[in-house]
């Protein structure tokens, strides 16, 4: 009987649409999207994966890899056979490219064969491109629980198949057709158990039959589910983009992580501050071992009743809950100084939420980033009209806080410089943009 996978189609042009998806699809087979709301040009991608490149040129911390076509039968090691140090520089895009057949043809010329561009967590580099997406996933937010740690990336080039050979990832994977002709190769995760021999094959020929290839279509979405064993065939130059997600953890692996990290940061913290010539080996002396387990057992028990984890958990919540679940978020905005007549506008998609850490203070997040402020009634009615989308001016928000600065047991302590400097400093997390004012409005700060 045959195993290989059958691939339905969906149009998701509203929210409600994810519905007959989640029914049928997720998680279970390969599924074809039509979804107006992700529209990403060729030229859009290109410019980007330069602005990376450039980035990478001077030293920031990127995720791109370049891997030539492979000619071994199966792939050992994908990292271990990209490109490295001057070759890999040497075959990032470059905006003189004019395009990604430029880009292609000047890889091939250079290596004499063609080469995959791959980039990770494309969403630290273009925050309104993370906003589409985010906005377009929004029914399939509301409907099943995700996290993102891969989040979006790239593949581009021209290579006949996937550098990392059949396959299957951790997340369930949305893959956005850009330009070129690119198929995507399933099999069912049954039909690898009888065949676990596929793992890693790049000449997967005596296994096409028992496989269902798909096209990107150009402005089409590509999605299979993370069980399934895949590989991306590309014919020429291509350039495709993917959005992946994981079901979400425990919340006891999450208390988990948080704790180790706490631990291991006051620990590294003594490493730092202890003379080498103190320290022992742990190997010449077995016995630190044991005494270090105990002494990890009472960091451990310490650490638990630290209100440090109980700010760190809530922190996590709160950049997890406004980042629709992404791990890594674009770069704050620079700080820019505000105007009372400047005009303030929320977006009710993305609004800005609270979660208290004691009786004087509370976190305010937008987008994976969160600011501390006071816990006060006057506060939390200057979120809720942000957070409403409704535009409010600079001045409006100050009289605002000013109006509530009395409720509650005590008297805010905050004058209007105070409340501008809050209001700059959401701005660096996009929890609002700025309307244009009334032409001819003067811009005062005070």
């Amino acid at each position: 009987m045959s195993t290989r996978p059958i691939v339905r189609e969906y149009v998701i042009d509203t929210p409600a649409a994810w519905e007959v998806f989640v029914r049928e699809a997720w998680s279970k087979s390969p599924a074809r999207l039509t979804m107006p709301g992700i529209d990403v040009s060729e030229a859009r991608l290109f410019r980007l994966l330069c602005a990376v490149a450039e980035r990478d040129a001077r030293g920031a911390r990127t995720t791109m890899r370049i891997y030539p076509e492979s000619r071994a039968r199966r792939v050992v090691s994908a990292e271990r056979d990209a490109l490295v140090d001057h070759e890999r520089a040497a075959c990032m895009p470059r905006r003189e490219d004019d395009g990604f057949l430029g880009y292609c043809a000047r890889v091939r010329g250079r290596l004499g064969r063609g080469a995959a561009l791959v980039t990770d967590n494309l969403e630290r580099f273009d925050a309104e491109l993370w906003l589409e997406v985010r906005r377009a996933f929004r029914g399939l937010f509301d409907r099943v629980p995700l996290f993102s740690r891969q989040g979006m990336m790239t593949f581009a080039g021209d290579y006949a198949s996937t550098p990392f050979g059949v396959h299957k990832d951790e997340e369930h994977v949305f893959h956005v057709a850009v330009c070129g002709k690119k198929r995507m190769r399933f099999w069912a995760k049954d039909f690898i158990a009888k065949h676990p021999e596929m793992d890693g094959l790049m000449d997967y020929t005596p296994f096409l039959d028992d496989s269902v290839a798909v096209e990107g279509r150009l402005g089409e979405i590509l999605y299979w589910p993370s069980r399934f064993y895949h590989i991306g065939e590309c014919d020429g130059p291509a350039a495709h983009f993917s959005v992946g997600f994981q079901a979400p953890r425990s919340a006891a692996t999450e208390v988990w992580t948080e704790l180790a990290q706490l631990v291991w940061h006051d620990l590294i913290g003594e490493r730092d501050r202890t003379d080498d010539a103190q320290l022992s080996d742990p190997i010449a002396e077995p016995r630190m071992l044991l005494d270090a387990r105990a002494e990890a057992r009472r960091r451990f028990e310490a650490i638990m009743e630290d209100p440090r984890l109980d700010r760190t958990l809530k922190k996590t919540w709160l950049n997890r809950k406004t980042a629709d679940g992404f791990e890594n978020v674009p770069d704050p905005l620079p700080r820019a100084p505000l105007a009372m007549d400047d005009v303030l506008e929320g977006d009710p998609a993305f609004p800005l939420r609270t979660v208290d850490l004691d009786d004087d203070e509370m976190l305010c997040g937008a987008h994976g980033q969160s600011v501390s402020l006071p816990r006060h009634a006057a506060m939390y009615a200057l979120v809720a009209r942000l957070a409403s989308g409704a535009p409010i001016s600079v001045r409006s928000a100050v009289d605002l806080v000013a109006a509530h600065r009395g409720d509650g047991d005590a008297d805010l302590d905050a004058d209007a410089d105070d409340v501008i400097a809050m209001l700059e400093a959401l701005e660096t997390m996009r929890a609002f943009s700025r309307v244009s004012p009334p032409p001819g409005a003067s811009r005062t700060r005070t």
